[in-house]
């Protein structure tokens, strides 16, 4: 294999990457090789160095030391043209998924009785939601009468529109499943001010 394919089948390589704040060094000497098509998760607690490790990777930081190849663009020399490359799904497709769920667990929290109220909500929605949505797998592995449920979700029409974005295509019918998300955030950030201010008059 030459140098040029080789470097082609390497999506992204970080090479002792390190990154400090003050004394504080949040990202502490990275060498990692994630090869093209590979499925590769970044976890770790709040603070761990996850999100300034992908400004790194993506030139929006320099480094303190090492340095990065994005889609064969070396960063941060080359990061604006390495950017290019990267797909990333839509930041207003994100808030307006956010404002739909925030509609409805303000609503949920109006209406709660008790600290224990709200173990309801993860058990009865967000769980049973989650699985017709296609969160897991494809909505058209499920029965006709469920698909139909699925339909009506906000979840379902978020990952509908997340999911090309995050693959590099475009989203099917993509004024639809912003329509819906946007029908339930408006209607439902009204319900929730109404009970809201009912729970707080009472």
């Amino acid at each position: 294999m030459s140098a040029v394919s080789s470097l082609l089948a390497i999506a992204l390589q970080m090479r002792g990457l390190r990154k400090r704040y003050g004394d504080q060094e949040v990202v502490c000497g990275i060498d990692l090789t994630i090869a093209a098509g590979e499925c590769f998760g970044l976890l770790g607690p709040n603070g761990a160095g996850k999100t300034t490790t992908l400004k790194l990777c993506l030139g929006l930081i320099d480094p303190d030391e090492g340095d990065a190849n994005l889609l064969g663009y070396e960063v941060p020399a080359r990061a604006r043209e390495a950017r290019a490359q990267v797909g990333v799904a839509a930041i207003p497709v994100l808030v307006l998924t956010g404002l739909a769920f925030a509609a409805l667990g303000l609503a949920v929290n109006a209406l709660a009785s008790g600290y224990d109220f709200f173990s309801y909500y993860p058990t009865l929605v967000l769980t049973p939601m989650m699985m017709l949505s296609g969160v897991f797998f494809p909505v058209e592995q499920l029965p006709g009468p469920i698909q139909l449920a699925a339909a009506v979700l906000p979840l379902h029409h978020a990952v509908q529109l997340v999911r090309p974005l995050l693959s590099g295509t475009a989203p099917a019918a993509p004024l639809l499943h912003a329509e819906v998300l946007a029908g339930y955030a408006a209607p439902g950030f009204y319900v929730a001010t109404v009970l809201t201010r009912k729970r707080l008059a009472a």
